[in-house]
């Protein structure tokens, strides 16, 4: 009979597109594995080395197709980001969307029919920025889409993400301790951050060699591995256990903060200003504790940065209720109106310094002729001359 022969033909036919296809997708997976070796080895190699603008060029003439920079790029300023996307999120691609995969990766059964043929829906990010043709950050970060079943985001589509931040500056959306800030470098990790498990490292340029290597230990066979890697600690092992080890460390109390030298202090700040001190008034009692207090300053001089600080104006803040260290000693001593004072002011973002803003009591300095010594050092130590953080949604512009 003629329909087994044919039910056999259309078997075949069905087999032999199934094999092509999955050779197709794992094939795109091992393009897109070298690729983000590749990318890797060259960031890896301007955290080690810090560059300039012609590092930049060079990025631009390598990886123009898959970049983006806001606004012009030039010797005195540009954020150079480099994208690249797996088989998947290609054809998924939305120019409006950075990330595209997010939205397709919802339906579970496309992520299901892409992992049965051999797929990792994945991505790799690299950003470079320089100032007056002075590199001050290099960063790299790989996110890998896994399906991890009921218990975790409710069966939904899960992103594992693993990434690297070096730049002039630990500090960034949270504090730093003071020992992360001595040694150079800190960790952030975090579980379900919308449907995301991730690791992340700040490095500085005064960050260990042995350390920036270590860090930089990624485990790219997550791209083509044949069962998925399902936790950061899959991806970038070291990462992951330096994390959970400083989750376990002790916030710092005052006297700790204080004993940090004050050229991390100025390296750290977004803003430094001398100002002096007008008055001085009761402020809200914090519950423990003493009063603070209402504090108006003039400014005097723009030692770095200063967008939100113009010169001869006023402004207000709250101080603790000890806001200067003493004189060769851990411990605060009042301000005292009249004097003179170095301001440090750390923000994460380009927004306008709030007339009730409060500074932290280690962030004032007496004007000394060592003070001003230090803080010239701190400053020298970030290129980035204040950079906001959230650089990336916020485009330069002069000031």
């Amino acid at each position: 009979m003629p329909a087994p022969r044919y039910f056999r033909r259309a078997t075949f036919v069905v087999v032999a597109l199934v094999v092509a296809f999955s050779l197709f997708v794992r094939a795109q997976q091992y393009l897109f594995r070298q690729q983000v070796d590749r990318l890797h080895r060259e960031i890896l190699a301007l955290q080690l080395h810090s560059g300039n603008f012609a590092d930049i060029q060079r990025l631009q003439r390598e990886w123009g197709a898959y970049a983006h920079y806001n606004g012009p790029c030039t010797p005195h300023h540009c954020i150079y980001q480099i994208t690249l996307y797996d088989g998947l999120d290609n054809w998924f691609k939305n120019p409006s969307d950075p990330f595209p995969y997010f939205e397709a990766m919802r339906t579970r059964f496309i992520l299901k029919a892409y992992a049965f043929f051999g797929g990792r829906p994945g991505y790799a990010v690299a950003n470079v920025r320089v100032r007056d043709d002075q590199m001050w950050g290099a960063d790299f970060a790989i996110g890998i889409a896994t399906y991890p079943g009921k218990g975790r985001n409710e069966g939904e589509p899960y992103m594992v993400l693993a990434g690297i931040q070096s730049g002039s500056r630990l500090s960034g959306r949270n504090d730093s301790s003071s020992d992360a800030l001595r040694r150079g470098f800190r960790t952030e990790s975090g579980l379900n951050c919308l449907g995301c498990e991730f690791v992340e490292v700040f490095l500085t340029p005064q960050t260990e060699v042995r350390d920036i290597e270590r860090f930089n230990q990624f485990n790219f066979s997550c791209i083509t591995a044949i069962w998925a890697c399902k936790d950061p600690v899959d991806i970038a092992p070291d990462a992951w256990n330096e994390g959970l080890k400083e989750n376990e460390d002790k916030t710092d109390s005052e006297k700790q903060l204080c004993r940090v030298p004050p050229t991390i202090l100025a390296r750290e700040a977004n803003d430094i200003v001398l100002a002096k001190v007008q008055s001085l008034e009761k402020g809200p009692k914090p519950d423990p504790g003493p009063p603070n207090q209402w504090v108006t300053v003039q400014i005097i001089k723009l030692l770095k940065n200063g967008r939100t600080f113009p010169i001869a104006s006023n402004f207000e803040f709250v101080a603790g209720p000890y806001a200067l260290r003493r004189e060769n000693e851990n411990t605060p001593a009042r301000l005292v109106a009249g004097n003179e004072y170095f301001f440090l002011y750390r923000r994460p973002s380009l927004y306008e310094l709030s007339v009730k803003a409060i500074f932290d009591p280690c962030h004032i300095l007496a004007k000394t002729s060592e003070s001003a010594a230090s803080i010239q050092e701190g400053i020298a130590l970030d290129p980035s001359n204040g950079e906001p953080y959230n650089f990336r949604n916020e485009p330069y512009t002069e000031r």
